[in-house]
């Protein structure tokens, strides 16, 4: 199921609880059902922490919640492609993972990578962000 928040939503702002508490409803009201896979298209849309991990989260859960292989990709545009910047923007904070101490240092990347990995392979799930404008992918968990 692809997911385009500005095109599909109408949304381009989603870094206030606001704005993603409608996205988050009307992603209810079309409904996710047994959809296993999800490409949610961030691009071009205005995102930061607290609120846009948030959306993130209320995916993860969904695919959470299903039996078998599950994949989220993520397609983002902001900020730069550095992946300490990715997270912080759109991963982190949220309640999902529960990475709520942020320290700006990539070694802190480590870390958090290994907790996202854990709790992703436990649901089976794989995450992909990919930075559109170079395609640069940062893949998190694995599927067996």
């Amino acid at each position: 199921m692809d997911l385009n928040i500005s095109k599909d939503f109408g949304q381009i702002n989603v870094s206030s609880q606001r704005h993603v508490d409608r996205v988050i409803n009307k992603i209810k009201e079309i409904g996710l059902g047994d959809v296993h896979d999800i490409i949610l298209n961030l691009e071009n849309c205005q995102t930061d922490y607290p609120e846009t991990p948030k959306l993130i989260d209320f995916i993860l859960v969904h695919l959470s919640k299903l039996e078998g292989k599950k994949e989220l990709q993520i397609l983002f545009n902001g900020l730069g492609n550095k992946e300490i910047y990715l997270l912080h923007d759109i991963i982190l904070e949220g309640n999902y993972f529960g990475i709520h101490n942020k320290i700006d240092s990539e070694d802190e990347v480590t870390t958090w990578t290994k907790i996202m990995n854990e709790k992703l392979i436990i649901n089976n799930i794989l995450l992909t962000i990919i930075y559109t404008p170079e395609n640069k992918k940062y893949t998190y968990g694995k599927i067996e």
